[in-house]
């Protein structure tokens, strides 16, 4: 390494690779923290059963956030 010209380089490209996906994530979390609100004990009720037959399906969706192995990019 010289002066440092191979570790900047290669935080550089780290940055290129990983801002795309962290500002998707950042987007994703914002819209879901905005529909939050406090549910009645029939409405909990309701939307914890939806929510057991609706993350498997979702879940496959999600593989671009939960798969990601920095050791294997680009």
């Amino acid at each position: 390494m010289q002066d440092g010209q191979e570790l900047a380089l290669t935080f550089q490209t780290f940055e290129i690779e990983r801002r795309a996906r962290a500002e998707k994530i950042v987007a994703l979390a914002r819209r879901n923290g905005n529909s939050k609100r406090k549910f009645s004990p029939t409405g909990a009720w309701i939307r914890d059963r939806m929510l057991k037959l609706l993350l498997p399906v979702t879940a496959k969706g999600m593989n671009w956030m939960y798969a990601y192995d920095p050791r294997h990019a680009a």
